[in-house]
C-alpha cells in the first residue's frame, strides 16, 4: 500500500461488536492508543492565526484532541477520503483551493500554511509535479494529462512503476480559470517542453499519455526530435492519433457525448433542467462510475468541461505530421481489435503491448498493476543494455 493508505494504528479484538441489524457498530469500537497513533507529548503549537484556524479544522476531520503543526495527517489516522474532507473545509475557510496532488506530497499543516500563504502569480500555469521519485541521473518519466488537464489519473500508476526513474505529471495552464487555456496542440507542446525542461534540461526523455493527451505528447516528441534531443520512449495508452467530434447544440447534448460511452445519458430529460442542474445530474453518474473523482465540485465540473472541450477543439484543427520514430502502445482489451489504432499512419515503427481493462479501467486497480509490470520490464530492459 501507499504510505498514506497504510493504518496508522492496530487494534486486536475477540469479536466485532455489531448493531441489532448485524452491521459494524462503529461507536462501540474502542480508540486507539495515542501512543500507537503517533500522538507523543511533545507537539509543535501553532504560531500564527493560519496555523491556529488550520488546527482545529484537522482537530475536527480526524477526530483527535491534539494536532502538531509538523504531524503527518496520514500518521494521525488520516486516509485519501478524510483528505478530501479536508481540503473542501480548507478551501470553505481561507477561499483557496489546495489539490490532493499538492497535500499529499508533504501532509503538515506547516507544508499546508506555506501553500495557502504563498503568493505565486504561475500557479494556474503549466505544472511539471512529482508523483514519485527517482535516481537523480536516471531520466524523468513525463506524462501529459488526458481531457480536462489534470494528471489524478496517474497516481496509481506513478506508485505502481518500481523503478529508478521519477515520474512526473504534467498539468495543464489554466485550470483555476485565472490563465488562459492554450488553444492548439503545438502552442500546448511547446509550452510543456518548457517545463519539463525545467526538470530535465536534455534528453533521452520518456514521455506518455493517455486518452486526449497522447495526441500533446506526440507532439512534443516530435518538436524535442526537431531540437535533436533523444526520445527513449513514447508510450502512449490506448488512443489513436485521429478524433471524431461534431459541435454540440447545447449544454445538454454536449455532456451527453462527452459521457456516452461510461453511462446511459438522456439528453431530452436534461434539456428540461436548468443547466447548473444538469451539470450536477452528469457530475453525479460520472462520480458513480469513478470517471471523475469523488472529491470534484459542481463549479469545479463545469470548468473540466470548459477545458475538454477546448482541448478537444484543439485536436480536431490539429494537423498531424509524421514522426520518425517508435511508439509503445498500449492497447485495451476493449480495442484489442481495433489494430495500431492508426499510429502506423504517422510513424515506421509501433509496438504494440495488450493489457487488461478497458479504456478506463486499465488504469484503475486491479488492472493498473499489469500495465505497471509492463512499463517496469520495458525500462529495466533499457536500463541493463
Amino acid at each position: 500500500l501507499p504510505d498514506y493508505m497504510v493504518p496508522a494504528a492496530v487494534v486486536f479484538m475477540s469479536k466485532i461488536p455489531l448493531t441489532p441489524n448485524g452491521k459494524v457498530d462503529y461507536k462501540a469500537l474502542p480508540a486507539p492508543d495515542k501512543l500507537e497513533i503517533g500522538i507523543v507529548a511533545e507537539k509543535i503549537k501553532p504560531r500564527n492565526a493560519t496555523e491556529e484556524k488550520l488546527v482545529r479544522i484537522w482537530q475536527k476531520t480526524l477526530g483527535v484532541p491534539e494536532v502538531g503543526v509538523t504531524d503527518d495527517f496520514f500518521d494521525l489516522g488520516g486516509h485519501s477520503l478524510l483528505a478530501m474532507k479536508l481540503l473542501t473545509e480548507v478551501e470553505r475557510t481561507f477561499g483557496k483551493d489546495i489539490t490532493l496532488v499538492e497535500f499529499f506530497k508533504e501532509a503538515t499543516i506547516e507544508s499546508l500554511t506555506r501553500l495557502l500563504t504563498e503568493e505565486n502569480t504561475e500557479k494556474s500555469g503549466v505544472k511539471v509535479i512529482e508523483l514519485a521519485n527517482g535516481k537523480k541521473d536516471k531520466a524523468g518519466i513525463f506524462f501529459v494529462h488526458p481531457s480536462g488537464g489534470g494528471i489524478h489519473h496517474y497516481q496509481e500508476l506513478a506508485k505502481r512503476l518500481e523503478s529508478d526513474h521519477a515520474f512526473y505529471g504534467v498539468q495543464a495552464q489554466g485550470l483555476d480559470g485565472k490563465m488562459p487555456l492554450h488553444t492548439t496542440i503545438p502552442e500546448m507542446a511547446s509550452a510543456y517542453i518548457e517545463a519539463i525542461k525545467k526538470q530535465q534540461p536534455h534528453g533521452p526523455y520518456i514521455l506518455g499519455s493517455w486518452s486526449l493527451g497522447v495526441i500533446i505528447a506526440y507532439e512534443i516528441a516530435r518538436q524535442l526530435k526537431a531540437r535533436g534531443e533523444e526520445i527513449a520512449y513514447l508510450f502512449q495508452f490506448d488512443q489513436g492519433p485521429f478524433v471524431e467530434h461534431k459541435s454540440p447544440k447545447d449544454t445538454a447534448e454536449m455532456l451527453t457525448e462527452m459521457f456516452k460511452r461510461y453511462f446511459k445519458v438522456d439528453t431530452e430529460k436534461l434539456r428540461r433542467m436548468e443547466e447548473n442542474e444538469q451539470f450536477k445530474v452528469v457530475l453525479k453518474k460520472a462520480k458513480k462510475v469513478k470517471v471523475v473523482p469523488r472529491f470534484v465540485r459542481v463549479a469545479d465540473f463545469q470548468r473540466y468541461i470548459t477545458v475538454n472541450e477546448t482541448q478537444i477543439q484543439a485536436w480536431l484543427d490539429y494537423e498531424a505530421r509524421p514522426y520518425d520514430g517508435i511508439i509503445t502502445l498500449f492497447r485495451s482489451e476493449e480495442n484489442m481489435d481495433k489494430g495500431d489504432l492508426q499510429w502506423g499512419k504517422l510513424v515506421p515503427t509501433v509496438n504494440i503491448i495488450d493489457v487488461p481493462g478497458d479504456h478506463i479501467h486499465m488504469l484503475h486497480n486491479p488492472q493498473v498493476g499489469v500495465l505497471a509490470a509492463q512499463m517496469n520490464r520495458l525500462l529495466k530492459e533499457t536500463d541493463n543494455s
